[in-house]
């Protein structure tokens, strides 16, 4: 079962993360062409998307596993 706590727990440190790095959720939406709350939904854990979690690891330099953990079991 979802836990909405630790999905917008997540995402604030997913959004920390980018801010740090220069990026956005609408940098990466860019990139793939996408809207920019398509990739915060998929942050937030409202959407699935294997696509944009892959984006979002790739640029925080980490795997989707590790940033997604209960949704790669």
């Amino acid at each position: 079962m979802r836990n909405v706590d630790d999905d917008l727990a997540r995402h604030e440190g997913v959004k920390a993360d980018l801010r740090r790095r220069g990026l956005s959720f609408s940098a990466v939406a860019r990139q793939l062409g996408v809207n920019g709350t398509t990739v915060s939904l998929v942050s937030r854990g409202r959407n699935r998307s294997r696509r944009i979690e892959r984006a979002l690891a790739i640029v925080l330099e980490t795997t989707p596993e590790h940033l997604f953990p209960e949704r790669y079991p």
